[in-house]
Order: C-alpha cells, then structure tokens, then sequence
C-alpha cells in the first residue's frame, strides 16, 4: 500500500504536508479585523494600514511566525481554482452554497483544533502529520490515499460531528503578498447572471450569510495558530513519535498498514520532569497530547467503518435520518461546549 500521508508539489493542495515559508514580519496585521478594500482592485481583506481599533482583541500573527502560504484547511482543489472576492470584480456576482460534503471525497485526514477535541473524541481517531519541519494534528478519515470512510455516497457525512476544518467551503482564507489573508472562493461555486446567493449586498458590504462565514474562518484561523504552536511544544518535548498503525481486518485479511502518522508516546509523557509538564499544561498543550491518546479507542471503529463499506453499498437515507449523518454542526460557530 502507498504511504497515506505522502508529500506534494508546493503548487498544488491535494496532499497533506504543506508548503510553508517565512513570512515578512508584519506586527500590526492581525488575523482579520473587519473587511476592507486595499484599493479599489484589492481582494477582500486587511491590509497593514487597517483601522486598528477594528483589530482590538484580535490575536496578532507574531514577527517571524512560519505562516502559511495556503490556507492549512485543505478541501483537496487546487490554488488555481480559488478566486480572491473582489468588490470590484465580484459586487454582481453569487455563490453557490456547498451541497452538504461531497468536496470531501477521497481525502483521508482532516487536520483539526484544541478547541473541538471534546467534540472530536467520540468519533475520530487523532495523529499528527508531518509539515515541513512541524507537525500537524489531524483526524484519520480513511485508511488509504483516496478514502474517506465518514462520507456518505450522497454526501451525507456520517458522524454527529463534523471537524472545523471542513466548514466554511466554498470560502476559504488565502495568504495574498505576504502581508495580508483575503477572502477566497472556489471557482466553480461562483455564479453570475442572479444565480446564486450574492457576494454583497447593495451597499457594497459583504452579504450577511458571507460575513457570518467570514467570521468563522477568522475564528478557525486563531484557532489553528493555537493549535500549531501547542503541537509545537509537544514536539519540543520530545513526546511526538513514529506511529506504525496496524488495524486488523478478521481472519485470514492482511491488517491495514498506516504509514506517515504520529501519536503522543505516552511513556515518554509521564516520564517529563515536573516543571515541562507544568509548563504544557499553562500553554494548553496537554489538551492535545492527552486528546489524541484518548482517541487510541477509535482504532477499532475505523476498522468496522472501513468493513461496513467494503461489504454495502448504503441505499439513499430517509430525509429523517439527517442528524444521524449529516452532522449536526452546519452552523458556523465556535461554541465547543458540551
């Protein structure tokens, strides 16, 4: 079986280790304040000169920080079929809304935030992946490149819950100079001629199912950068290892072999002097650490996910069973309480 997690030509997003690269430093950039236009052909986004109060208790990328040439949050389309939402270009235009998860097919992880590890647990088993000289956290969803067990042939996902990372298409948040995110769109969820919901409203601002989808990506992205500097520490202290993933399929069937996943070594955890547990536990990190050890349990139902759809082909759902499948997190919010 090819590796799960291989690498990927820096100018495409379909694999699963990002390219990054240093940023510029750019102190007084935050990761999104409210929209503004750059000038009058500029994408929607913010610029180093944005009204700073409208950046007041947004976090702020730091000096230096390894940021993300492309948004982390992979929907498996390439750079090339995003378009930057300009006011310009774009104030007649409409969108598409996604038809519930079908983008997501054959994409085996989806990479994943502290703040939805409860939410994450009863359903997903965790890792990390590596990126670049990093890692990334990230749920397992399949068992081979092109798999993903949690979709339904009609696109349905099949959990109650459905990760951070796969919400928000067909918007997406893209870096633009080095300097600024704006908001991107897929192309093929783009619309003119009426068709569609609109991009803007008739003041020029951005439509109201636009911006509250707007806010959720910053949310994300704070999120993310959280997350990533928490699996930063852990990587520090030594507690990410190699994880040779076996997953047994019944008798006489060779085991499944997942190569290019990592997980917390637990002994290595508790052996940690007093002071560095401390010291992870005040930077949030041993949220992750003890979350992807907890998930450990969910080897067992990735097995009989991936048992379930070699044997049946699910017929079409009754419309009754949608919060079975279809997740019950369409909405755009960071609320992870229980």
């Amino acid at each position: 079986m090819p590796a799960l997690l291989a690498g990927r030509p820096t100018d495409v997003v379909t694999g699963w280790r990002w390219h990054l690269e240093e940023s510029l430093a750019a102190p007084e950039v935050g990761a999104l304040g409210r929209m503004v236009d750059c000038s009058a052909e500029s994408p929607v986004g913010v610029s180093p000169g944005a009204d700073r109060a409208a950046l007041a208790g947004i976090d702020r990328f730091e000096p230096g920080r390894k940021q993300a040439t492309e948004c982390p949050f992979d929907y498996g389309v390439s750079m090339s079929d995003y378009v930057a939402v300009s006011r310009k270009h774009h104030a007649d235009n409409g969108w598409l809304p996604r038809e519930r998860y079908s983008f997501t097919a054959g994409q085996p992880v989806a990479s994943i935030l502290i703040a939805e590890i409860s939410r994450l647990l009863p359903y997903y088993l965790l890792g990390f992946i590596e990126q670049g000289d990093g890692f990334e956290a990230v749920a397992l969803l399949g068992l081979s490149n092109e798999q993903n067990l949690y979709l339904h042939p009609d696109g349905r996902w099949l959990a109650d819950y459905v990760p951070a990372s796969l919400r928000g298409y067909p918007f997406d948040l893209k870096m633009a100079g080095g300097d600024k995110q704006v908001l991107c769109l897929e192309r093929g969820s783009m619309t003119d001629g009426g068709q569609g919901e609109p991009l803007f409203d008739e003041g020029g601002e951005l439509a109201g199912r636009v911006r509250q989808t707007m806010n959720f990506l910053q949310q994300r992205d704070r999120q993310h950068q959280t997350t990533r500097q928490a699996t930063r520490l852990l990587q520090e202290a030594g507690l990410i290892k190699p994880w040779a993933l076996q997953i047994e399929r019944g008798e006489g069937q060779a085991p499944y072999k997942v190569e290019g996943l990592h997980y917390i070594d637990e002994k290595a955890l508790n052996a940690l002097p007093a002071d560095a547990f401390v010291a992870l536990r005040q930077q949030g990190a041993l949220a992750l650490a003890f979350g992807q050890l907890f998930s450990m349990t969910q080897v067992d139902k990735l097995a009989e996910r991936a048992a379930f759809q070699a044997r049946f082909q699910p017929p079409p759902v009754d419309d009754s069973y949608d919060r079975l499948l279809d997740g019950d997190d369409d909405e755009l919010t960071f609320d992870f309480g229980d």
